[in-house]
């Protein structure tokens, strides 16, 4: 068996294993040759100097450094080949957010199998699945990685600390507010897996350091919109009942599935009723998994946390809305995976209490590192089977499909190809949720034509103003179109 505690005192290695473990999980993103949904826009429009608008939506968003990376980013790419960098540079932040979440846990009392454990199982969920694989999140993880070395520096306590913290949290805020909630991650690493409970005044200030950040970021998007349309991502809600019930219907939902993107009824959750009193909130069948893990955590944490026990679950169930709270606070109701990773990573914290409570109660503690690398294990597995047949193979298959029937249209001169565009279910991946895994990029109107310049760019050359995208051909055709059936290309399979 290996002697994880002997390498405390060269993290290096452990630092290295790390990134080398997850950029094998990865792989398949890395290696293959596609776009996504909004990225063909993107790309288009950074080829042809037209990023304009598409960065001016970011800044409106309250994302002006998410947009100062975009503008750099595509418009210094050359084609669709060129994204994989992009790519590249999103799994290099998941490694190193993963060191920085080993460092935190390497911290506390685990067993140092655990904290490695824990580090890659934060970096495995499906928000950060989404992350590595496409190009538009890549800067995602390093809004993380600054949201938590943000809390490290608030918890060290002191004036300047505190507003180097804000500032951090505050670049991390403007890139994309979901992943700086990881600031309360690390918050819950702190707070709950050490021997001590946390100092009033630390829990404030790091309170005080959100705020900051939250507050500058809400004062720019206003800002920003008041010469254009106010997005509802960018627009409190007025609907406060309703979006508890949506935080439980969704957000809450998905992130207590952990890993399953399609979870199934549980046997024994069905068999003692124990989704009765969540029906309200949780009215799916297959929410059954998602009760009965609360109860497991519940029930773990307490035999974990021994003394001090009320105090330390109040502060966890705090920590729930608070990892979530960009999205609560706005109009806009999207429980995307790339929304939750935060919450997620949340619940991989919890899980780990859990299993300790659980470990300590039965006496499991010298199959510690064995149980870690089974579920590292599974998660890598799963991670990676996500990452291939929801993005790199799909999206790379509709890439070559569209290419197939683009390049084989006999396009008389002055022609405007137009698109009988697929059905959003019609996808390739086993699986479909939200605009992310398994989506159809060309389901989408904004998507075909850029595709197409980008298939077409150096073989015609065309002109972006060429395109036009018609529905339901052939009443919509204009004159001059030749018409591209792309419900045609994928009712007829994937090409062998």
């Amino acid at each position: 068996m290996l002697d994880f505690e002997a390498y405390r005192a060269n993290p290096w290695r452990i630092y290295a294993a790390i990134f080398a473990f997850l950029t094998l999980v990865y792989l398949p993103v890395l290696t293959a040759q596609y776009a996504f949904l909004d990225s063909y826009e993107m790309l288009a429009s950074g080829i042809q100097g037209q990023l304009h608008n598409i960065l001016k939506m970011m800044v409106q968003g309250g994302r002006p450094l998410y947009a100062v990376y975009a503008g750099e980013a595509y418009c210094h790419a050359t084609g669709i080949g060129d994204l994989s960098y992009m790519r590249a540079f999103g799994v290099a932040g998941i490694g190193a957010l993963a060191c920085l979440v080993y460092c935190a846990l390497g911290e506390t009392t685990l067993p140092h199998a655990v904290a490695i454990a824990g580090a890659l199982l934060f970096c495995l969920t499906p928000s950060f699945q989404v992350y590595g694989a496409w190009d538009a999140c890549s800067p995602f993880p390093w809004a993380a990685l600054l949201a938590g070395l943000a809390f490290r520096l608030s918890d060290r306590g002191g004036v300047a600390r505190w507003l180097g913290a804000a500032v951090l949290l505050t670049c991390s805020i403007t890139i994309y507010q979901p992943a700086a909630m990881v600031f309360w991650d690390f918050a819950a690493i702190a707070w709950l897996l050490r021997a001590e409970l946390p100092a009033f005044n630390r829990v404030v200030a790091a309170g005080a350091v959100m705020a900051t950040a939250l507050l500058y970021d809400f004062i720019a998007i206003k800002r920003a919109g008041r010469h254009g349309h106010a997005l509802a991502r960018a627009t409190l809600t007025h609907d406060l009942h309703g979006k508890v019930i949506w935080f439980f219907q969704e957000p809450l939902f998905n992130a207590l599935n952990t890993f399953a993107l399609n979870p199934t009824v549980n046997v024994f959750s069905t068999a003692f009723n124990l989704h009765a009193a969540w029906a309200v909130y949780l009215p799916h069948a297959n929410a059954d998994d998602a009760v009965v893990l609360t109860m497991i955590l519940l029930i773990g944490a307490w035999l974990y946390f021994g003394r001090n026990v009320m105090v330390r679950l109040l502060l966890a169930l705090c920590l729930i809305p608070a990892s979530y709270v960009p999205n609560l606070l706005v109009a806009e109701n999207w429980a995307s995976y790339r929304t939750i990773d935060a919450l997620a990573g949340l619940f991989v914290v919890f899980a780990v209490i859990a299993a300790l409570g659980w470990g300590r109660a039965l006496r499991l503690r010298q199959a510690v590192p064995i149980l870690c690398a089974g579920l590292v294990a599974s998660a890598a597995w799963c991670a990676s089977s996500n990452v291939t047949n929801e993005f790199a193979v799909p999206q790379s298959t509709e890439l070559t499909m569209v290419q197939s029937a683009l390049l084989h249209t006999n396009f008389p001169p002055g022609a405007r190809p137009c698109f009988n565009m697929p059905n959003w279910t019609e996808a390739i991946a086993p699986v479909g949720r939200y605009d992310e895994f398994g989506a159809l990029s060309t389901s989408q109107g904004w998507v075909p034509s850029a595709m197409a310049y980008l298939i077409l760019h150096g073989r015609w050359s065309p002109n972006a103003a060429l395109f036009t995208v018609a529905n339901n051909v052939p009443t919509s055709v204009t004159p001059g179109c030749t018409v591209v059936d792309l419900r045609a290309v994928f009712s007829q399979g994937t090409p062998q």
